[in-house]
Formats: C-alpha cells, sequence, structure tokens
C-alpha cells in the first residue's frame, strides 16, 4: 500500500469513527432528552393526580388536559387583532348582534374570573379550562372551611397539596393565566346566626381582593360565576373584541351586566334540560365592579347586616327601585360579587343570532352549566345532605327523589319515559341540539370519548345505587339500551328565544338563592 492510500484509508476510518462517534453522541442526547421529557412528566401536578385516577371519562379528560397545553389555541388575551385577523373577528361580532370596530378594540380585553372552590369535580373544573383555555388573564377561587348548612367541611386546595399544584401551577388554564386560591374562614359564633345562603356570598367578598392584587382595571372584564358554568369560547373572544355597549367607558352601571344563555347537561353529557336555561355566568366592566370603580361616582348603598357583615342590597336590586330614587338612579352603586349574581342588571340573555345562510346553525345558547357532574353519587348524595336546606335523608333514599334534576338524569341515562317530569330531558343528547355550540371537550376524541366514558359509567354507577336505595318509579323503558350515549333518530329541536326577559330569573335568583338549581324558563 502506498503512503497516499495509507493516508486516506486513516483519513476514512477517523471520518467513520467520528461520525459513530456523533451517532452515539445524538443518540445519548435523545436518550438523555427523552429521560428528561418523562421526569418532568412525572413531576407534572396533572399526571401526578391523573395517575392517581381510576375513572376512564377523568384519564380521558386529563389526557385532553395535557394535549391543550401542548397544541392550545391561537386566540389569547391580551392578543393583537392584526389586519388578516379582522375578518374572522367581523363575523364572529356579526353572531351576536355586534360589531367589530378596530379604532375601539383592536387587542384582546382582559378577563378576570372569579368563583368559590370546594368539593367541585374535575369533571367541569377541567372541562371549564379546556373550554376558556389562555382567555383568561386571572382565575380568582375561594375555599371556605364550612358547607352551607355551616358544618365543618376538609379543605382541599390548600398550598402544597396536589390539588392546589394542579389548579395553580399546572398551566391547565393557560400558559400566562394567573390563578390564586384564598381560604376563607367563617367567624366564630356565626353558627346558627347567619342565613345559608348567607355563606358563600360573604365568600365571594374575597374575590375582588384577588382580582385587585392581579392588576384589575376599569378596562377589564370580570366574570362571577359557579365552576362549572362557562361561556362558550366563541363568546368570550367576542366579549373581547367586540363593540359592546356594556363595556363603553363612562358607564352609568345602572344594568352592566352580560349575561348568558345557558344550556343545562345534568350529570352527564347526553342528559340536557329541554326548553330550559340557566342565566349564569355574569360579566360586567371593571369600571362598575366595587374596589375597582370609582366610588364617587357610584354611591354605596344600604345593604342587610349578616352578624355584623354587610350582604345583599337594601335598594336597587331591582330596576323599578331607580324610579323612586333621583339620588340612586343618578349615582347607581358598584357591583360587589354577590351582586353579580342576586342583582337585576341586564336587559337580556345574549344568544348567537338567528338562522341564516350565512350561519347555518342557527340561533344558540353562550354558556353551558355542568350540573352534578360528581365523580361519585356519594359525592352527590353529600351535596344534597350538606347543601342550603339539605335533604335529611339523602344518604338512603332513592336516588331519583333527592331533587327533580336528578330524577330527570336517572331517568334519562336509564332511558325511562319522561312522563310526569317537571323538565324533559332531550332527545338525542348532544346530537339533539340544533342551533348551538356543543362543549370543546365533547368534540375532542383525540384521547378517546370523554362524552361516551362518562355517560357509561354514571349508568354503572345508577345501577349499582338503585340496588342498594332502590329505585324511584317509574322504570318504563323508552329503548332497549341505555348503556351507551342515546341516539334518537328524530332530535328535538332546543327552544329558545334572541331576548328573553331576564327579570324573573334575577327574581328568582334573590328569592331561592343562587346556588338554589331552581333554573328558569326564560
Amino acid at each position: 500500500m502506498s503512503p497516499q492510500v495509507g493516508v486516506m484509508v486513516a483519513t476514512i476510518n477517523d471520518v467513520v469513527d467520528k461520525k459513530i462517534e456523533l451517532e452515539d453522541n445524538n443518540t445519548q442526547d435523545t436518550k438523555k432528552e427523552n429521560i428528561e421529557e418523562e421526569k418532568q412528566d412525572d413531576e407534572d401536578p396533572l399526571t401526578l393526580l391523573q395517575n392517581q385516577i381510576t375513572t376512564q371519562s377523568l384519564k380521558t379528560l386529563f389526557e385532553i388536559l395535557k394535549r391543550n397545553k401542548l397544541n392550545p389555541p391561537q386566540e389569547y388575551y391580551g392578543q393583537e387583532i392584526t389586519p388578516d385577523k379582522e375578518a374572522a373577528e367581523i363575523e364572529r361580532c356579526e353572531r351576536y348582534g355586534l360589531v367589530y370596530n378596530s379604532t375601539i378594540q383592536n387587542t384582546r380585553r382582559r378577563i378576570f374570573l372569579g368563583s368559590l372552590i370546594a368539593d367541585d369535580s374535575w369533571h367541569p373544573i377541567g372541562a371549564h379550562a379546556i373550554e376558556a383555555y389562555g382567555l383568561y388573564h386571572t382565575v380568582a377561587l375561594v375555599e371556605g372551611n364550612r358547607t352551607h348548612d355551616m358544618s365543618d367541611r376538609q379543605k382541599r386546595f390548600q398550598p402544597g397539596s396536589l390539588n392546589h399544584d394542579v389548579m395553580v401551577s399546572s398551566g391547565i388554564y393557560g400558559p400566562s393565566t394567573k390563578v390564586a386560591i384564598d381560604l376563607y374562614f367563617d367567624q366564630e359564633g356565626d353558627k346558627g346566626k347567619i342565613d345559608s345562603r348567607d355563606v358563600e356570598q360573604l365568600q365571594r367578598e374575597y374575590i375582588t381582593k384577588i382580582w385587585k392584587e392581579n392588576g384589575m382595571t376599569k378596562e377589564d372584564l370580570g366574570i362571577v360565576s359557579d365552576l362549572d358554568e362557562m361561556y362558550t369560547r366563541d363568546f368570550l373572544l367576542a366579549m373581547q373584541t367586540c363593540d359592546v355597549p356594556q363595556f363603553r367607558r363612562g358607564q352609568s352601571c345602572k344594568t352592566p351586566k352580560r349575561i348568558a344563555s345557558t344550556v343545562i347537561f345534568e350529570s352527564s353529557p347526553d342528559c340536557i334540560a329541554e326548553g330550559r336555561r340557566w342565566y349564569h355566568p355574569d360579566m360586567i366592566i371593571g369600571e362598575c365592579i366595587d374596589g375597582i370603580g370609582d366610588i364617587d361616582l357610584h354611591k354605596p348603598v344600604k345593604r342587610q347586616d349578616s352578624n355584623g357583615r354587610e350582604t345583599y342590597r337594601m335598594k336597587a336590586s331591582r330596576l323599578e327601585d331607580y324610579d323612586t330614587d333621583a339620588e340612586l338612579a343618578a349615582h347607581p352603586p358598584l357591583w360587589k360579587p354577590m351582586d353579580f349574581r342576586a342583582v337585576e342588571g341586564s336587559d337580556s340573555q345574549t344568544t348567537e343570532v338567528l338562522k341564516n345562510e350565512k350561519y347555518p346553525r342557527g340561533t344558540g345558547h353562550t354558556a353551558y352549566h355542568f350540573h352534578n357532574f360528581f365523580t361519585t353519587l356519594d359525592d352527590l348524595r353529600f351535596k344534597y345532605k350538606t347543601y342550603g336546606h339539605g335533604e335529611a335523608d339523602a344518604l338512603t333514599k332513592p336516588l331519583g327523589k333527592l331533587q327533580s334534576d336528578i330524577d330527570m338524569a336517572v331517568r334519562c341515562v336509564m332511558n325511562r319515559t319522561k312522563d310526569g317530569l317537571s323538565t324533559p330531558y332531550l332527545s338525542g343528547g348532544v346530537d339533539g341540539i340544533s342551533g348551538g355550540r356543543i362543549p370543546l371537550v365533547f368534540e375532542d376524541e383525540s384521547a378517546g370519548s370523554y362524552r361516551k366514558d362518562r355517560h357509561r359509567e354514571l349508568y354503572e354507577m345508577i345501577v349499582a345505587d338503585e340496588q342498594q336505595y332502590g329505585t324511584s318509579a317509574p322504570t318504563a323503558l323508552l329503548t332497549s339500551s341505555p348503556t351507551s350515549s342515546p341516539t334518537h333518530a328524530n332530535a328535538t329541536m332546543l327552544r329558545l328565544s334572541t331576548t328573553n326577559s331576564a327579570t324573573q330569573a334575577d327574581k328568582e335568583d334573590i328569592t331561592a338563592g343562587d346556588d338554589a338549581d331552581d333554573e328558569t324558563v326564560l
């Protein structure tokens, strides 16, 4: 072999050796990255909680939450509406009878959510997070130390707990959304001295405190809701960019609420209250919120006393109150969190526009209520034992006798007759909704079908519950197999109107308590 050839062979061998070395290093780096990703995934609060769950529907829900973080929606609060995005905003605003004007609003408004949190199931918590991902600036949550009947309760979301970490640091609401949980402690001696309705209203007052700490301004939007109530994503996007009369500067604050037309899912995605609408959540501009707006322009009103603390307004709880009080009419008061739900302050519910060629889906609701989506029926029974004016025998009576909504859900899941129901369930379930949107969690089947899993699990739970506590009549079947989501050929259209008066709804909200779950036909 000549010296030149020897040098060439050596050079080639060196190149091959270096290539092999580089490939080995790349393989090792890839392995290290995979190990790091697995380690991060193992340390992720969402994954840790998911690993503890045995319910398939919740496993599916948590998987959707994780995928939502990896492949987030394109919209987020504070986003600039560039010229190429204006056409979509104009079309969206038109769907709600509004207009888009870039000179008024060319970035997405910031939204601050406020809610109580206690024994809420992960079902509505997760569904809410998926629907509003990236759209909330701040999520303010308040957890109390007692139930409505003043029974002591174990706190679930104290700092350091896994539940707390999932809510606060896992990013389920969005990468930039701040989540804060404040703990509320009732005063000693409250038991027997305050009404059950006042317990949660006093807890809600902490919401404004959290909003202020996180920089809420007069231009921001505030939503007070329960976590099982959520606006549709499309409606939230519209409220962030459209020219909404209630969000213009210089509000009188007499009727600042933008309330929803809310479809009710009762315990299962496929058990829907037919022809009935809930009217929460409620949204108000910061300019009209107590602690944010100008107290010199909006004078406080006298309020009821609850063991030394203020609760409900004694004036300005009805629009008619302004007709007989000139001073009140000139300076309507600012709105406390309890007022969002308990005071009349909106002319109508907001729906999507009437069906036409441009919007073939038709008139639709603007929010969802995931009512009684408990993980177990024991949790459901506990709610009706301790909540408000609790049922003494709630832990042992037949499930359908707990409450009319539960009776409807039982019959829906078991495919039993609708005869005698105060509110029937919608034939066809989700497939029976005509002219409206459905929650994003029902649409996403990338990790399995949450909708089908939840309905099947509820059926199995009801079967076991009825074996132990009995069956509430009637039990006549409508169809032969209730084990999967209902699919009836002739789906009934949901009855809606484009502008329904909220006056009666607001009245019942005060007299029955805003969580009395006594939804009103509007």
